[in-house]
């Protein structure tokens, strides 16, 4: 089993035509001048031994200067494993999960379903096993209770990450949360391979 960070999760998803947030990564406090992103930003651990970065402390939100950023990265730097820093402009809207997960008695399923840090607690998910048409994106739009906002770009979304599940095979999980939706967008802002 190997693990695909953030990063390297985020740059494979753009390379496939999915839509990520702007967004640079640094490993060094003397870089942070360099960095040319729109504030506020988040700042997040970037850590082999971090997958779950919110609960070790591993994100900091409405970062609004160069200042707040070195005391970020200095206060990031300090987590056992730490290796850099992603660091993102915020954008707001609803918060969705999207997913892959091979599962032993369907093969390779697709998820959609209200995102965020308490995904779990919500259970808001809905599935198909893969391949999945235009109406059953559509379909699974409709099967959650979170009114989506934006849905022609979800389901464009969830026929995008059909195609990556039915193209890549070695994928066992990709978790996408959230993807941040608004009227003209979806951005993805977290993700992770497991192969």
């Amino acid at each position: 089993m190997t693990i695909v960070l953030e990063k390297e999760a985020e740059d494979f998803l753009e390379k496939n035509k999915f839509s990520v947030i702007n967004r640079t990564f640094i490993k060094k406090k003397s870089q942070i001048k360099e960095v040319k992103l729109k504030f506020p930003w988040v700042m997040k651990v970037y850590s082999k031994s971090i997958i779950h970065k919110h609960k070790h402390g591993g994100i900091i939100l409405g970062i609004k200067n160069y200042k707040q950023a070195e005391l970020a990265f200095t206060k990031l730097s300090k987590l056992k494993g730490f290796q850099g820093t992603v660091i993102q402009e915020i954008i707001f809207g609803q918060e969705l999960i999207l997913g892959l997960k091979s599962t032993k008695d369907f093969g390779l399923t697709i998820l959609l379903g209200a995102g965020g840090t308490d995904v779990e607690k919500k259970k808001d998910i809905t599935f198909r096993v893969l391949p999945i048409t235009k109406h059953d994106a559509k379909q699974m739009t409709e099967d959650i209770s979170a009114k989506i906002k934006n849905k022609p770009e979800i389901i464009k979304n969830l026929l995008r990450l059909n195609n990556l599940g039915l193209k890549h095979k070695n994928i066992k999980e990709l978790d996408i949360n959230p993807i941040i939706l608004n009227k003209t967008y979806a951005k993805i802002v977290d993700a992770r391979i497991i192969k």
